[in-house]
This record gives structure tokens, sequence and C-alpha cells, in this order.
């Protein structure tokens, strides 16, 4: 996905966090083995949290966890395996070829115990501190249908709902959860040129002019309302799309996956 904001609870973790080989001697090199692990089970208590949510708060948005690998360096192969490890039962998880963990919700369904693994061993005796190879996951907001229409009633019942996901959130946005006011559209291919149009009784009439946050368009809802629209068409190809505060506002709490494009966000409110 582009310039995909990370949110306040979006985690980069790199692989290189694994127990020392030599763990028992502080003078000695830190080294990893062959297979590496690491306790997930906070991530599982935190996706518990939004799963207690009425269900009236989750009929419209929802947690869309994913999760990737990222060779930082020429040469760099993925590991051989990606598994979870739950009170000893192994679980495979699938990597495709741009490093795309495809099922990685499965550690979600998980128990709190949960480790997530790597068994790497062309890394075996390197250093700790390695990161030729890192790995980041994002938990979005989103809306659960991405068929390129949604009626005026169903956003701003987004709006509503996707303040009760961001106050079971860990971090800032958790304790001062902000009005939310825009739908951020988020397309999976990179470099989409954003299309949408605001629509009544079906037919288009009128693009709206959006807001901006690292990259991505962001249309107020409210300005929906004042064109007298009834709906937004959303055209280019498969999307996300996100309840949000306004750009200014969500720069308090965001960042771009590329730091230097949070300047570029404007935001006309």
């Amino acid at each position: 996905m582009s310039s995909l904001i990370k949110s306040t609870f979006a985690a980069t973790i790199l692989l290189a966090m694994a127990i020392p080989a030599f763990a028992d001697d502080e003078d000695a090199p830190k080294l990893r083995g062959e297979e590496q692990c690491f306790p997930f089970g906070g991530a599982v208590k935190q996706m518990n949290k939004f799963t207690k949510l009425k269900p009236e708060k989750r009929d419209t948005v929802g947690i869309s966890p994913a999760a990737k690998l990222t060779l930082n360096e020429e040469g760099a192969s993925y590991p051989e395996r990606l598994f979870i490890r739950d009170n000893g039962v192994e679980t495979d998880l699938n990597v495709d070829a741009e490093g795309n963990v495809t099922n990685f919700g499965l550690i979600f369904e998980g128990s709190e115990d949960v480790f997530l693994c790597s068994y790497d061993p062309a890394r075996a005796g390197t250093p700790l501190e390695d990161d030729s190879i890192s790995f980041s996951m994002d938990m979005d907001i989103r809306y659960l249908e991405n068929t390129g229409y949604h009626d005026l009633a169903t956003l701003k019942d987004g709006l509503k709902d996707g303040k009760s996901h961001y106050k079971k959130m860990a971090g800032a946005m958790s304790f001062m959860v902000p009005k939310m006011s825009h739908v951020m559209i988020a397309y999976d291919a990179e470099d989409t040129p954003a299309m949408f149009k605001a629509i009544k009784d079906g037919a288009e009439i009128d693009i709206p002019t959006p807001d901006t946050f690292c990259d991505e368009p962001m249309i107020s809802v409210e300005t929906l309302e004042e064109m007298g629209a009834d709906g937004l068409k959303i055209i280019g190809g498969p999307y996300k799309l996100m309840p949000t505060p306004n750009a200014k506002m969500l720069a308090k709490f965001a960042r771009c996956s590329d730091d230097d494009k949070g300047e570029e966000s404007t935001a006309e409110n």
C-alpha cells in the first residue's frame, strides 16, 4: 500500500529482537540462532479489546491487521519459515513475494501466550543488531465494506464507531480521542490516482475537495452533507476507507511511513 500512515498502534519490530544465543555471558557477542521467537501476547490482548466492543460498534468499521517482512540490504532473503508457536502448537505463516504475511490474522486467534517465530539458518551466528530484515505490523481501523460506494448514513456511523475503536487503542490517542470527521482513501496498489465523486440519487454531482495526509486523500463527511450528497463513490481499484480526524489533528497522533511526507499534509480545518 502506498504511503499509508503508521498510527499510534502500529508497530515495527525488528526480527533481531530474539533471545541471544549467549545470553548467559554478558561479555559474549550477542548472536542469533537458527530459530528466533518473541512473545506476541501483548498484541493479542490488545486485539481482544476490540472484539469486546458491542456488536453495534463493529457493524460498520473494524480492525484490519497486516504484517510485512522487508529486505533492507541487497542479497538479504526471507527466513525459511515464519510461524506461530502457541502452547506448543505451531502454525505456519505465509509470506508472498513482496514480503506480505498473507494469513497474519491467525496469530490473533491464539492465546496471550503466543510467540511469533522465524527459522532463519542463513543468518545464524550473525549479530542480533543486524537489521537486514525487518518486520512491520499495521492495525488499521477501516470500513468493512469497500465496494466502491458508501452511503452517507454508513459514513457517519463509521465516524462514530471509529471513535469507539480508537478509545481501545494503545498510546496517546486512547486518552484524548479527537472528533472523527473525515474518511481517508488508501489504495492497495501504489501510485493509484485517487478518483472519487459525491453522489445524489444515484447520479454524480461533483468532486469534493479533499484534504491530504501522507499523500492520501481525506474527504470531509460534513462537506458531503453540505453538497447535498447522499453517498460517496470511489474509483480506481481496491482500497481501504478509514475514519479519521482532520489532517491537522491527525498529525498530532500519527506519522507517515516516510517521515518527510508528514510535512506535505494539508487541512482546511
